[in-house]
């Protein structure tokens, strides 16, 4: 079975291109070759998740990857479900994604991107602020970009000192706001 070219044409793909419980790892950005190779972007800090021999689901569809190779500093990967150019090419911009009970589980007080975004947070005074939009990642620390109530963003560096507390059952994130002088 051939996976759909667009993630919007079923149903039981969100918005977002990724199946409810799973966690993308991978996203294909163009066709490589005439054999059905993709260029993809690794989204996994995990080693071997983009192997030879390694499960992964292209638009909610199980497929496994063939082959793996770099070219000109890019990785290109074969999939089972994508024997020729032309379906490669409908497959730009879909996410390579995992169930995400295969995730290993993060040390400490780590958690993953997908784990924090649509979060809602709340100042330390019991304010509520808004929803984590997305995580920007500057190298020093993660930022957070909360999109306030009014629909403005707020943006907070992912530090001890500003992150008191991440409750993923509660789906709340506490922070204390900085005074800046």
């Amino acid at each position: 079975m051939q996976p759909s070219s667009n993630p919007q044409n079923d149903s039981s793909i969100p918005d977002d291109g990724i199946p409810e419980g799973h966690v993308a790892v991978g996203m294909i950005r163009v066709p490589w070759g005439i054999k059905g190779d993709v260029k993809v972007e690794s989204l996994t800090d995990v080693p071997d998740r983009l192997s030879v021999g390694s499960v992964v689901f292209l638009n909610n569809t199980e497929t496994r990857i063939s082959a793996v190779h770099y070219a000109g500093g890019h990785l290109v990967l074969h999939f089972d479900a994508i024997p020729d150019r032309d379906i490669a090419d409908a497959m730009r911009n879909v996410y390579l994604t995992v169930p995400e009970e295969t995730v290993p589980i993060p040390s400490g007080d780590s958690y993953y991107h997908y784990q924090l975004v649509g979060l809602g947070v709340w100042t330390d005074t019991g304010e509520e602020l808004g929803k984590v939009a997305s995580i920007l990642e500057t190298g020093a620390n993660d930022v957070l970009v909360v999109k306030t109530l009014e629909n403005k963003e707020v943006l907070l560096p992912a530090i001890k000192d500003v992150v008191l507390n991440v409750d993923l059952e509660k789906g709340r994130i506490t922070v204390r706001m900085l005074e800046y002088s």
